[in-house]
C-alpha cells in the first residue's frame, strides 16, 4: 500500500492571522475552499488572487467588477490609504452568492487605536457571521432534501452585493 500526504500550506493563514491579533485584531474570515489559494502578496495583503491594495482602498475597480462581471470566487484583506490618517482595513470576498466589499478606517495617526480596532473586529465577525449563514444555506440538510436535490445548489448564482 502506498501512502500519500499531502501537506497544506497553511503559512498564509499562520501569518495573517498573528499579524492580525497581534495588531489587537481578530484573524480575518477565509472560507475553506479558498484556503489553499490565500497567499500573503506583501506586508499587510493577503488575497486568493492578484489584487492592488489601493485600489481595494478606493473601491470603484473590484465593485464594478464583480457586478458587471462574471468574477471566480475569491477573498483579499488589506490595510491600506494615504497620508497619515486616511487609512482603511480592507476585506473583499466573492463568494458564490455574496459579495461583501468591507472598510473600516484603521491604522491612521490621528485615529484612536483602540476604538479602530473595535471596529475592525466587529466588521470582520459580521462578514464571518455572513459567510457562515451563506455555507449554511448553500448546504441543504439531508431532511429536507431529495435525491433529485443532490448536487444542486439551492441558491440562485445572481450575487449580492453588499457595500459596508
Amino acid at each position: 500500500m502506498v501512502r500519500i500526504t499531502l501537506a497544506l500550506d497553511v503559512s498564509a493563514m499562520e501569518n495573517a492571522r498573528r499579524l492580525f491579533e497581534d495588531a489587537g485584531l481578530i484573524a480575518p474570515p477565509v472560507p475553506v475552499a479558498l484556503q489553499l489559494a490565500f497567499a500573503e502578496q506583501e506586508r499587510w495583503v493577503f488575497a486568493t488572487r492578484e489584487m492592488d491594495p489601493g485600489a481595494m482602498y478606493m473601491f470603484d475597480r473590484y465593485v464594478t467588477e464583480a457586478v458587471a462581471l462574471p468574477v471566480d470566487d475569491y477573498v483579499a484583506i488589506s490595510h491600506s490609504g494615504h497620508g497619515a490618517n486616511s487609512y482603511g482595513l480592507n476585506y473583499h470576498l466573492v463568494y458564490g452568492p455574496i459579495a461583501i466589499f468591507a472598510q473600516t478606517s484603521w491604522g491612521g495617526v490621528y485615529m484612536d487605536a483602540e476604538a479602530s480596532a473595535a471596529d475592525v473586529r466587529r466588521q470582520l465577525t459580521q462578514c464571518a457571521e455572513l459567510i457562515s449563514r451563506s455555507c449554511a444555506i448553500r448546504r441543504p440538510s439531508a431532511s429536507t432534501s431529495g435525491p433529485a436535490d443532490r448536487g444542486r445548489e439551492h441558491v440562485p448564482r445572481e450575487r449580492h452585493l453588499q457595500v459596508a
